[in-house]
């Protein structure tokens, strides 16, 4: 859905929703920006401190510099761009998929058995571990020709290493944000049915009724040894007044396109 914009004679603008997620408390806010600039998650997160998870959009590369952020990647996004070198590469990509597919057996058995975040941190560091260990030395042998798909997934894998694996290390921590983009899946499936929003306030004030519902559902998991904290509402958003409390470990997603 696009947006009707008065400084647009005859065309619509495309705005973006900002979603921020905590794993812990299955808590989700959205917020409306007219641009996907930097800005937007910088002013929002304003004040946080605490474990923040992204996929590999750069503009969340400058919270790598706060000392108050712990910022973790998405392991997904990296698995997807392997995923999509089978044409290009088929053995490879499979070898790597395979290592990954590893990694997300452990992190099922971990949440069938309810498993703590210290029992999560533990695990991880034995099993886990040694996969990536044995996976990085490999990527960076088998890098392909420059330019080429497959490099592209390997310079983007190992550019965002340490943040990949930063997971082995703090059991409060998913392996990816799934969970984020899970929850605005209902976003996705309506962009579909809308024609657009009649102004940029219209988008604003429909994060009210895009979030809350999302945010009554009860819990369905919620890993034990959890601690929470909060972050500010942001001032000038439709979501103000909404609880904030979200907890130290907390997700986003790039920003959605509402067209």
């Amino acid at each position: 859905m696009e947006v009707q914009d008065g400084d647009k004679k005859g065309s619509l603008h495309k705005g973006f929703y900002w979603v921020y997620h905590s794993p812990e408390q299955r808590l989700l806010v959205m917020e409306y920006r007219k641009t996907r600039a930097r800005a937007g998650p910088v002013g929002f997160l304003h004040g946080y401190e605490g474990l923040l998870q992204t996929d590999g959009y750069v503009a969340y590369d400058i919270f790598d510099a706060d000392p108050s952020v712990t910022l973790y990647a998405c392991m997904a996004h990296a698995r997807r761009k392997f995923f999509d070198c089978k044409t290009y590469e088929p053995d490879k990509a499979a070898h790597v998929l395979k290592e990954i597919r590893k990694l997300y057996l452990i992190e099922r058995w971990l949440r069938k058995t309810g498993a703590s975040a210290d029992v999560r941190q533990q695990l991880r560091q034995e099993r886990a571990g040694p996969v990536l260990e044995e996976l990085k030395p490999w990527l960076e042998v088998n890098n392909g020709l420059p330019k080429s798909p497959w490099a592209k997934a390997t310079q983007y894998t190992l550019g965002r290493w340490q943040r990949l694996t930063r997971y082995l290390d703090e059991g409060r921590v998913e392996l990816d944000n799934t969970l984020v983009e899970n929850a605005i899946r209902p976003l996705a499936i309506g962009r579909k049915n809308y024609m657009f929003a009649g102004s940029h306030d219209a988008s604003q004030r429909g994060c009210r009724g895009l979030f809350a519902p999302w945010n009554l559902q009860i819990p369905r998991h919620q890993p034990n040894g959890m601690a929470h904290g909060s972050i500010p509402a942001h001032p000038d958003t439709s979501c103000r007044g909404h609880s904030s409390a979200i907890a130290p470990s907390l997700e986003t997603g790039t920003a959605s396109p509402l067209g």
